[in-house]
């Protein structure tokens, strides 16, 4: 998935624009650590612009971001990065 694709993504589904800005905020926050961790730019870029592509429509803790899920991988997301922004899951003893 390319950085235009998360966007259109990301516009399709977020009408609010801080919203759209804190997502982006996280993008640029992603790409420093990225760098500073010498791993790859582009995916936790993207990972970090895509986090809260669903939340004005799954606004709940129940729903977002796992009702998300089927969106991203329809839209070709890699499993990375739909791995990345799942919650993760507890541990059970």
């Amino acid at each position: 998935m390319t950085r235009d694709e998360a966007l259109s993504l990301v516009r399709e589904y977020v009408k609010n624009d801080n919203l759209v800005k804190h997502m982006l905020a996280v993008e640029a926050a992603m790409c420093f650590y990225a760098e500073r961790f010498g791993e790859d730019m582009e995916t936790w870029a993207t990972t970090g612009l895509l986090h809260d592509f669903d939340w004005e429509i799954h606004p709940t803790l129940e729903e977002h971001p796992l009702a998300g899920e089927p969106i991203l991988r329809a839209r070709g997301a890699p499993e990375e990065i739909i791995r990345a922004v799942m919650p993760s899951m507890p541990v059970t003893k």
